[in-house]
């Protein structure tokens, strides 16, 4: 559970710093926020908890 979280606070901050990049147009912080979006989306299924069978 503690990797759902992790996930949850990396997309937080990401989106945090796309939106800061692209309203203060700041290029790096708007690049990092996209780049770490896309990590996040492409390795999602890592930090998702995996259901236990009955």
């Amino acid at each position: 559970m503690l990797k759902y979280w992790v996930f949850v606070f990396l997309s937080v901050i990401a989106v945090v710093l796309f939106f800061v990049g692209l309203f203060g147009n700041f290029v790096p912080l708007l690049l990092a926020g996209a780049v770490l979006l896309f990590v996040l989306f492409l390795t999602r299924r890592v930090f998702m908890p995996i259901p236990e069978p009955d």
